[in-house]
């Protein structure tokens, strides 16, 4: 998948208690009843697991269409790791706590960034620069699910207390929810099945160590000599938390309960109400990512996402209308996937690579999915939208030229003009396998209202990759994104641009 270009193109990264030590791990024990999910077990097989590239792959699975009935299911009842996807939870935590608590927390209390809290993770939106910095919580939300910034969490769940998390899951009252702890604590439990010192290491120290090496403050008082592992303890170290632990689990069917009481709370005047529709809103700041490949344009997509060594999960929930305030969702779905040993050549790294075994899997199910969801979906007429001005689609060096020279102008309303001026004295270049695929235009007439954007680039053979983009509380902008043409890609390529759920633009591109 590709990154947005510059600062135009990224997604807006915005700016304890003590410690609580657990001290067994296990399951929520079954409550009262849970929210119905008996309409699952109807659901034909997804058939992932049987589809996987090998036996050692494991899908769970629930895709459904609310609207429809449409849908599949797989593996309902099996507990998978789902790495970040329970910040859900520590993000309804904290909207649940600015309504009804008085004042205990906002969406603007600060929230010191202090060395406590920085983790070294390289992709990270909190890093070494914003050490120090007063973040509000409120944006330690957004950057908790749109980023998946792990230290934002860490600092969220310690201003909340970790045991608001827990009564919050305990108030659900849907049962197989592991309890939630932030990564930072799931990096030095890895390390204590390497080494039970690490036990007493704060755990700033030992997650910088686990994820850049970072050995400041290991020496003397908690080790002799710098540790040092090599790939396979490291692996088998993962191996071991994921089959002995089940922190930050959850099944198939559990993470369906739960989005279907989002999805019932969310049109009510109530607490919950404003807690679901807070939880989409952020949702919706997060970009498509694998299985939400072949969703139609048309549709809007919010979702959080986790992956980790060996395992990777996604949840996503649709949209067909996004009217105002209004946050009620059409389709969901869910994937939960992982390799049940790790000991194997092909180990699913931590990583966003599509040609990553799990990453490359879920591309290939994206259309599949998206035809359960959306079978009688097609491609609409382009409607003409006045707000859409300017639109270019030019190698990405061509482009580049005439955006450096506005990003160079603080990408001021003043320097808008002289930016279109430029693109279309650029006129049409050709393409080439190995180009970006670049897409630029501007937009007038917002009105300060939201403006929802998806861009699907459609290679020759018919793969679609698809991006969300967002204009919130603008009255005009700048926007620039590209799609990398990647050898063996040549052909007709089509690119689409949807402006509130509605197509805009369609053009086709020859690349050679």
């Amino acid at each position: 998948m590709s990154s947005l270009r510059d600062n135009a193109l990224m997604l807006n990264r915005f700016y304890l208690l003590a410690l609580i030590v657990l001290l067994s791990v296990g399951l929520r024990p079954a409550q009262a009843q849970a929210p119905s999910t008996d309409i699952l077990d109807t659901l034909p097989a997804c058939g992932y697991t049987a589809a996987a590239p090998d036996d050692n792959i494991l899908v769970g699975a629930v895709a459904y269409n609310l609207q429809t009935g449409a849908g599949c299911a797989e593996n309902l009842d099996t507990l998978f790791p789902v790495a970040s996807v329970p910040k859900v939870f520590v993000a309804a935590a904290f909207f649940q706590t600015v309504l009804e608590t008085d004042g205990l927390i906002n969406f603007q209390t600060p929230i010191t960034f202090s060395d406590r809290y920085w983790m070294s993770g390289r992709n990270s939106c909190l890093d070494v620069r914003a050490l120090n910095a007063q973040v509000p919580a409120g944006e330690l939300s957004d950057m908790m699910i749109a980023c998946s910034d792990n230290a934002a969490t860490w600092m969220l769940m310690d201003a909340l207390g970790w045991q608001t998390v827990d009564s919050y899951v305990d108030s659900l009252d849907i049962p197989d929810i592991g309890r939630v702890i932030p990564y930072s604590e799931v990096d030095r439990q890895k390390l204590v099945f390497l080494d039970e010192r690490w036990r007493q290491v704060p755990i700033a120290a030992a997650s910088r160590f686990y994820r850049s090496r970072n050995d400041n403050l290991l020496l003397t008082s908690y080790f002799d000599q710098i540790p040092r592992y090599n790939r396979d303890e490291l692996v088998a170290a993962n191996a071991r938390y994921f089959d002995e632990t089940t922190y930050n689990t959850i099944t198939p069917r559990a993470m369906a309960a739960y989005l279907f009481k989002l999805a019932e709370d969310a049109p009510q005047n109530t607490n919950d109400g404003q807690v679901a529709r807070w939880l989409f809103n952020t949702m919706l700041l997060t970009q498509r990512q694998y299985t939400a490949q072949a969703v139609p344009g048309q549709v809007t997509v919010g979702a959080k996402n986790g992956f980790d060594t060996g395992l990777r999960a996604e949840v996503n929930v649709m949209f067909n209308r996004l009217p105002g305030q209004q946050r009620n969702p059409t389709a969901f779905s869910i994937v939960f996937i992982r390799q049940q040993n790790l000991d194997v050549p092909n180990m699913q790294p931590a990583t966003n690579r599509d040609d990553a075994i799990l990453n490359s899997y879920l591309l290939d199910i994206a259309p599949t999915l998206g035809r359960t969801l959306y079978a009688d979906t097609y491609k609409p007429g382009v409607t003409n939208d006045n707000r859409l001005s300017t639109i270019v689609v030019n190698p990405t060096y061509i482009i580049d030229t005439c955006w450096a020279t506005y990003a160079d102008r603080g990408y001021l309303l003043e320097a808008r003009g002289a930016l279109e001026v430029c693109l279309l004295n650029q006129g049409q270049r050709p393409f080439q396998t190995g180009d970006g695929l670049g897409l630029a235009f501007t937009l007038y007439n917002l009105d300060e209202l939201d403006a929802r954007l998806t861009y699907v680039f459609t290679e020759p053979n018919g793969e679609a990759h698809s991006y969300q983009d967002y204009r919130l509380s603008r009255e005009s902008d700048a926007v620039y994104w590209f799609h990398p043409i990647g050898r063996g890609q040549g052909g007709t390529w089509t690119v689409d641009v949807y402006l509130d759920q509605r197509l805009v633009y369609t053009t086709q591109v020859d690349v050679s």
